[in-house]
């Protein structure tokens, strides 16, 4: 409901709104904008955003919606790169992974930050794993039909949907028990993988 403007204050006054209501939900997602993200959607690490939640984690949120609300499981959004426009290629925040700017097909300079298909693996269970440990139950994976515009300069569009989805695939099988919601344009690459 927030969409890029998501903190703790609001979902717990959304909570909080439901449980006036008599209303306990199953499930609550922390959408697009939880994330340490800079201004052009590129993320900058596998962090919350800062001064948006306790401690710039998610563990307090989560703790208190399921303790004080009744909430059944705690979802975050996140794209298949990370963000919008795929990862900051010089940002701390995601060192040691390798990383490499991408020219968009047919734009004027439009840039994506991709992760290098050997590190891919490792993105996504570092990811997976820094989101669990915060008490998180599933992911929702956004964006995903963009792969080919990230990936076209290295691979061809199959090979890099079974990379990439291999690896988000296996991150969320061990890290969430294969709770993960697949959504957004999805392309055939990436149904069939």
């Amino acid at each position: 409901a927030f969409y890029c403007e998501v903190d703790e204050k609001k979902l717990i006054e959304g909570l909080e709104h439901f449980r006036e209501a008599g209303i306990v939900p199953g499930f609550l997602i922390v959408d697009e904008g939880w994330q340490d993200y800079d201004a052009k959607n590129f993320l900058l690490s596998y962090g919350a955003k800062k001064d948006a939640f306790t401690g710039d984690r998610l563990e307090t949120l989560v703790r208190r919606a399921k303790e004080e609300y009744g909430v059944r499981m705690v979802g975050c959004w996140r794209t298949l790169f990370g963000e919008l426009r795929g990862v900051d290629v010089q940002s701390a925040g995601l060192e040691p992974l390798k990383r490499h700017a991408v020219l968009e097909p047919d734009t004027k300079g439009d840039i994506f930050g991709v992760v290098r298909i050997h590190d891919v693996p490792r993105f996504h269970e570092e990811y997976a794993s820094v989101l669990a440990a915060q008490g998180i139950d599933f992911v929702k994976v956004d964006f995903q039909s963009a792969l080919h515009l990230m990936t076209y300069s290295e691979i061809g569009r199959s090979e890099a949907a079974r990379i990439w989805q291999h690896a988000v695939q296996d991150s969320v099988e061990k890290h969430f028990n294969g709770e993960m919601l697949n959504c957004m344009a999805m392309g055939s690459d990436e149904v069939y993988h």
